[in-house]
């Protein structure tokens, strides 16, 4: 299935731990997609982050210090950097 759809049915909960014990699947309803002005043809279309970025016309980063902003401070670059694991 490519598209979104509405399942409906019933789950059933353990009572002690509430974990799922089983799932009855009665309906697959297809959703209508709203079109907002743009075309949602290839929303559901997976592709590489090469190819999603040749098709914004933007460079792939190679280097993390690329993404630098001069705006902040070096502490502050460090803190993100860290909180990353970088």
């Amino acid at each position: 299935m490519r598209e979104q759809a509405r399942l409906q049915g019933s789950v059933t909960y353990d009572d002690a731990s509430a974990a799922v014990i089983s799932v009855e699947l009665t309906e697959i309803v297809p959703v209508e997609q709203l079109a907002l002005l743009a075309d949602v043809g290839d929303f559901w279309v997976s592709r590489s982050l090469e190819d999603l970025a040749d098709a914004q016309g933007v460079g792939v980063v190679d280097r993390i210090d690329d993404l630098r902003d001069e705006t902040i401070s070096e502490e502050e670059a460090n803190a993100f950097f860290a909180a990353l694991g970088l």
